[in-house]
């Protein structure tokens, strides 16, 4: 289940795109938004600090950022996904037709899958079943 989501782009109507599309296609109610990979990394350290419990399920992180873009932001959550007592899948959510970039997405280990964007109810029924996938993997 989707409760919280954490949205990381630097273009606020993609954000509120993929806000509203969430919000009609899921039970998820709770969005946070970064504009860059280092304010992301900055949410989730004050989550760990606060002891926090609103930890996002799923993070939606663009590629192309000023900033900190998708893979700084993957290389920092690695450094601090070990202090994380929460299960968070983290998707690219891109306009990148960059094949290589696609391709590096959909073999990092921390990175549940790419998609395209804009983020559509078939990506919402995919991102919902990769979660089930993992949640069910997780108890196995």
């Amino acid at each position: 289940m989707i409760q919280n989501t954490l949205i990381v782009d630097d273009d606020n109507l993609s954000i509120y795109l993929t806000k509203t599309t969430l919000e009609r296609t899921t039970e998820c109610k709770n969005f946070e938004s970064a504009n860059n990979s280092n304010q992301a990394i900055d949410y989730l350290k004050y989550c760990i600090e606060k002891n926090k419990n609103n930890f996002p399920d799923l993070i939606l992180l663009d590629l192309d950022m000023p900033n900190g873009n998708g893979w700084q932001f993957i290389e920092d959550f690695k450094q601090i996904k070990s202090k994380i007592k929460h299960d968070i899948s983290i998707f690219m959510l891109s306009s990148t037709y960059d094949k290589g970039n696609i391709i590096k997405a959909k073999n990092c280990t921390h990175i549940t899958d790419f998609i395209s964007k804009p983020l559509v109810k078939q990506d919402i029924e995919n991102i919902k079943s990769k979660i089930e996938k993992k949640n069910l993997v997780a108890i196995y």
